[in-house]
């Protein structure tokens, strides 16, 4: 066999190899179009997920210096997270309304943003019995 036609048949083969690797290379491109076209179908198709809204309530009994007090905790969580907080305290001590009143205008920045098992307060504004009466409440949220 001469050298002509060596190099004819050497380069028929390599032709042929390289048309298979493009026919593969054409063929995976348009699988991967394609699924990637699927995919964007599914993602359009489902609907927005609505977000998981949860409010408690609990309220706590507890004694401040001999007199009975009483605190009611609302939560509202979106999704795991405290959205709003609301307090209701019993105020029957005056010297103890004021530390309650300082604690309502405190909470909010405390506990909003956080999810429930974060929240973890000791003494809001002075008010050592309400913190440990809401962190009660909060104990009886998390059940």
């Amino acid at each position: 066999m001469d050298i002509k036609r060596q190099s004819s048949i050497v380069l028929v083969g390599v032709l042929a190899v390289a048309m298979i690797f493009y026919a593969l290379y054409q063929m995976n491109t348009s699988l991967t179009d394609k699924q990637a076209t699927d995919n964007q179908s599914k993602v359009q198709s489902q609907p927005a997920k609505a977000p998981k809204v949860l409010t408690l309530t609990e309220q706590v009994n507890y004694e401040v210096r001999k007199h009975n007090e009483s605190i009611t905790v609302t939560l509202t969580m979106t999704d795991g997270i405290i959205t709003s907080v609301k307090d209701i305290h019993s105020k029957t001590n005056p010297k103890s309304a004021e530390y309650q009143d300082e604690f309502e205008s405190s909470i909010s920045n405390l506990v909003i943003g956080k999810s429930i098992s974060e929240v973890k307060l000791d003494a809001v504004s002075g008010a050592s019995y309400t913190t440990a009466a809401f962190m009660q409440a909060i104990g009886k949220m998390k059940g």
